[in-house]
């Protein structure tokens, strides 16, 4: 319960701030690079204020952000979004639709560009290459959960031709959806 007006508190403050901060940097930001640093600390916030969850990066620097990267993980809680908000690189959720509706941290997901899915409708899985595919171009990170154990939400035959296998991600750097 505390953790829920925490982040309805937390929420009130910060979406107003998303707002202004969207307002004011859009016309030389398309890509909603402050914006979305801003929800990497506003997500962070809450693996901060919570001392069981800790968090330790290694291997930031390896990621080059000139570099256009797909990485796509198995979803297993909240707390899984929450952990990779802490990198403070900038990249692109896929997430269903409904979590656009939410007030507040919905809305600023759209501010951010992020890519709605909607789940169950192949045509909008073959849909969403289309906002992939200029994420790419724009070189920044787009990252796919798979909520564990539903099946991925993407074609992985297709990605298969695009990506190699790291670990329990799969990667991809500087290629085309074309």
């Amino acid at each position: 319960m505390l953790l829920i007006l925490f982040i309805s508190f937390t929420s009130i403050i910060f979406f107003p701030i998303a707002i202004v901060l969207w307002l004011v940097t859009y016309p030389f930001d398309r890509q909603t690079h402050l914006l979305h640093l801003f929800t990497c600390f506003w997500a962070s916030l809450y693996i901060w204020s919570f001392p069981p969850w800790s968090v330790s990066v290694t291997g930031r620097e390896q990621i080059d952000p000139k570099q256009a990267y797909i990485i796509v993980s198995n979803h297993q809680s909240v707390v899984d979004i929450l952990v990779a908000f802490t990198l403070f690189i900038h990249f692109k959720w896929v997430s269903k639709e409904e979590m656009f509706h939410w007030p507040l941290i919905g809305w600023n997901m759209s501010l951010n560009r992020y890519v709605r899915l909607r789940r169950g409708k192949m045509s909008s899985v073959r849909g969403m290459f289309v906002p992939v595919r200029n994420i790419c171009a724009e070189a920044v990170l787009f990252t796919c959960f798979q909520k564990a154990p539903d099946p991925p939400p993407v074609n992985y035959d297709l990605l298969k031709k695009v990506l190699s296998f790291s670990q329990n991600a799969w990667i991809c750097r500087s290629y085309r959806l074309s």
